[in-house]
């Protein structure tokens, strides 16, 4: 799942991560289904340095 980690719905008792949790508990293998932040992503790529115009853009639009 990729999300953006400031929409409370991923945290704590939120509707998607409450769901998101329910499905991966069902899963035989949990480790198949994992999380990641936009955030994360672009702390990535500005470390990366290779991507500078994407993380720009990211950063101009969505604020990342």
């Amino acid at each position: 799942m990729l999300y953006d980690e400031r929409n409370p719905a991923f945290h704590g008792d939120g509707k998607v991560i409450t769901s998101w949790n329910k499905v991966r508990k069902g899963l035989k293998k949990t480790s198949l289904m994992q999380r990641c932040t936009w955030q994360e992503i672009v702390t990535c790529l500005r470390a990366d340095g290779t991507l500078d115009w994407l993380v720009a853009g990211l950063t101009r639009k969505y604020g990342f």
